[in-house]
């Protein structure tokens, strides 16, 4: 992985926790939706290497997530343990921006309403407390809701890429690319 310029994930969790500590989105294509031949479609995040702070690198906070509990029990006031923590406990279902923060407010134990000011200020509560719990969740929250909005976006714009596969072959094809193009890749498939 040395030299890696960016890093991929399919879990919007996950990549929403590297973006959390500051690990950028990459500036190329943050968000890539790949239509695969067999039907099973799915969303790509691409990340950098490296926070801007210069503390988090992705492939450690990737490792630490797949395997994560020598990682806490190694660091447990880490930042990456405490996202993972407040991810790992929510409740079933919870999928849109008002469950989020009502489990946030359980989890951070602070009552809704300055959950929901805390929120709203995100940007000005990292300023303010950088390494508190709640600028690390909220932030969290911010940038799940952000990922859902940018994926819906490059749908809408029609930039889907296309997988396909023949044995031990596979191309990535944009969706949008000429049927010529198409057709010379997929010839040199086969």
């Amino acid at each position: 992985m040395t030299g890696q310029a960016s890093f991929g994930t399919g879990d919007i969790n996950l990549a929403a926790s590297l973006v959390t500590l500051g690990i950028p989105p990459d500036p190329t294509e943050p968000v890539r939706l790949i239509a695969c031949e067999n039907g099973k479609d799915y969303t790509r995040f691409h990340v950098g290497h490296l926070s801007y702070c210069g503390r988090f690198q992705s492939v450690q906070m990737m490792a630490a997530w797949s395997d994560a509990m020598p990682f806490k029990l190694s660091y447990p006031t880490h930042p990456m343990t405490i996202l993972m923590d407040f991810i790992t406990a929510r409740p079933r279902g919870c999928s849109n921006l008002d469950q989020w923060l009502e489990h946030a407010a359980a989890f951070l134990d602070m009552p809704m309403d300055a959950v929901r000011a805390t929120f709203k200020a995100i940007t000005k509560t990292c300023q303010a407390s950088p390494e508190s719990p709640a600028s690390y969740v909220l932030a969290f929250i911010r940038n799940r809701m952000d990922m859902v909005t940018a994926t819906k976006q490059t749908e809408s714009k029609g930039r889907v890429k296309n997988m396909i596969s023949e044995g031990k072959a596979f191309s990535v094809i944009p969706a949008k690319a000429p049927k010529r193009i198409k057709d010379y890749l997929l010839s040199h498939l086969r």
